[in-house]
């Protein structure tokens, strides 16, 4: 599977400068959207049409086939690391 746009939004945006945090749902795995470059072509992303300057180190909460997590992106790379998981 991959990575859906639609999928993912804005959950709370940050005022002084602290991490933004998103929300995602799918039907991949939670070792799925942990792979690189996952969430690369997000809206969200440095050159895209609505680059967010708070993507990079932002948190993802996912909710995924296999369970919930939440983690955060390295905006440089697209990639989600999950820190918090009840898989």
């Amino acid at each position: 599977m991959s990575f859906v746009q639609r999928r993912l939004d804005k959950k709370v945006n940050q005022s002084r400068g602290i991490f933004d945090t998103f929300i995602y749902k799918t039907e991949d795995t939670i070792a799925d959207v942990g792979a690189a470059g996952y969430f690369s072509d997000s809206r969200f992303a440095e050159g895209n049409i609505a680059e967010d300057p708070e993507w990079d180190g932002a948190k993802i909460e996912v909710r995924s086939s296999d369970g919930y997590a939440e983690g955060f992106v390295d905006g440089s790379t697209g990639t989600w690391t999950a820190s918090l998981s009840s898989v």
